[in-house]
């Protein structure tokens, strides 16, 4: 899920104006134990500290948090992260956008050209549900990316196919840094994906060489 998010009173942090983002921001050695935040739970804490991050890097007042992506990099369940943000939203660390349609957006009735482009909206809306690029971003080699996200699209319909397909890749990520010895071998994002459901059990280490045509596998790194 894609959280739009800002930091009210950023400049509290960032006292640099004549900079839109910075490689740094400033952070008080005195953080985890300030009254202000230490009713925090520890991983609230170090979420905070990680959108903090997002938000010097971002140089935007508001800008996107990915669930997904944050659970992958906190070692959190999406759901337990998008609790923790609504806690600091709630204790005002935080503000959330809920954008809702405007007059020009909402649904009209009456011809087929608008209902099938309701129906189209409704689809687009449905694939925006899923982070993709989380998925794209947690595979070993990223080359393909623009092809991987256009087959994942085709392939995420429910939240178990999003959770089956990370497993695959977390399977397979695995199974690279153990036995792979260099990234050319590793196979383009989208190759992967065309047998991506023999990665959620692996059953043999010697898989990759055995069911793929090492044309396949080697290739230039996509920049």
């Amino acid at each position: 899920m894609i959280i739009k998010i800002s930091v009210p009173n950023w400049n509290k942090f960032n006292p640099r104006n004549d900079r839109p983002n910075n490689v740094w921001f400033r952070f008080q050695n005195n953080f985890f134990t300030d009254p202000i935040v230490f009713g925090l739970t520890l991983g609230q804490k170090v979420l905070l500290i990680y959108v903090f991050c997002l938000k010097s890097e971002s140089g935007k007042d508001e800008f996107d948090l990915s669930s997904e992506l944050a659970s992958a990099i906190l070692g959190k369940k999406p759901k337990e992260i998008e609790e923790d943000i609504q806690q600091l939203i709630a204790s005002g660390f935080l503000t959330r956008n809920y954008s809702q349609p405007t007059a020009n957006q909402l649904p009209t009735n009456g011809s087929p050209t608008d209902r099938q482009t309701d129906r189209q909206t409704d689809k687009q809306i449905g694939q925006n549900e899923f982070d993709h690029e989380s998925l794209y971003l947690l595979y070993p080699r990223r080359v393909k990316k623009k092809d991987g996200l256009r087959k994942l699209r085709t392939l995420i319909k429910t939240n178990e196919d999003f959770d089956s397909i990370k497993k695959a890749i977390t399977n397979y990520t695995e199974y690279c840094s153990k036995n792979v010895s260099e990234t050319k071998y590793v196979l383009h994002f989208d190759k992967f994906l065309r047998s991506w459901e023999d990665w959620l059990e692996p059953k043999s280490e010697t898989k990759l060489i055995k069911k793929t045509d090492m044309s396949e596998i080697l290739g230039e790194d996509a920049h």
